[in-house]
């Protein structure tokens, strides 16, 4: 009798048993993220060589300032003087110095193109002949020449660096003094021109911060120069090497 008293009780102890939930398995740890998707939250250029060039998209002028020397070859041509005549000589290693200004009129992603200004200034000494009569002399001439100059310019960025280059006309001015011996005392000649021509450029600069940039660059230039006592037959033309710092805005 007593077992079947017993009998519903251990019934429905199981019962509960089975109906009893099971035990919650311990959370699974999150995985640390992931190298990749941590590069993929840094600011855009923040792994590229300098800044993201949308930070600079609108930065297309350039303030430059450049110097180096000039290697105008043999000037040539011939000017009178009382008794005889100048004979042209080479003008190798004049320094150079000027600036420019380059105006970005339109930009196509990292490429600018517009319209570059400038003027610079060349001072040389070189040798010229000194004929008179039967006899010819050694001499040294006096350089100051300055130029004007107004062209297109095309530039693009990858990353720090740039690139560019421009051509366009020129206006040119050349003085040149040359002091001789002429027997009685010493002589001097002494003439000026003002001639047209055209110029190439190209350079290539790197950014040392946002705006300033350090570079190397080269120009070609030609000019037709017409002195006024006949120092005629003059090319005015030569290869110019030089350093650049510019500035952008």
């Amino acid at each position: 009798m007593r077992l079947f008293l017993l009998l519903p009780i251990a019934l429905a102890s199981c019962a509960a048993v089975q109906d009893s939930p099971a035990p919650l398995a311990p959370a699974a740890p999150e995985d640390p993220a992931s190298p990749l998707d941590s590069a993929a939250q840094l600011p855009k250029g923040a792994l590229s060589d300098g800044p993201a060039r949308e930070d600079r998209r609108d930065d297309v002028h350039f303030l430059q300032g450049f110097g180096g020397v000039s290697d105008l070859g043999d000037v040539g041509g011939r000017a009178p003087i009382p008794g005889g005549e100048v004979l042209g000589g080479d003008i190798d290693e004049a320094p150079y110095l000027g600036g420019a200004l380059q105006w970005g009129l339109a930009h196509y992603g990292d490429t600018a193109l517009g319209l570059e200004g400038g003027a610079s200034l060349t001072l040389g000494t070189f040798g010229v002949d000194v004929v008179q009569g039967a006899g010819t002399q050694a001499a040294d001439a006096d350089l100051v020449g300055g130029a004007l100059f107004l062209g297109a310019f095309a530039s693009h960025e990858r990353g720090r660096w740039r690139v560019y280059g421009g051509l366009g006309p020129l206006v040119q001015l050349v003085r040149f003094d040359v002091d001789y011996d002429d027997g009685a005392g010493g002589g001097r000649y002494a003439d000026a021109a003002i001639g047209l021509g055209y110029y190439v450029r190209a350079g290539v600069e790197r950014r040392l911060t946002e705006g300033l940039l350090l570079g190397l660059g080269a120009r070609w230039f030609d000019a037709d120069l017409d002195f006024s006592d006949e120092f005629d037959g003059v090319d005015f033309s030569g290869t110019q090497l030089f350093l650049t710092l510019s500035q952008s805005f």
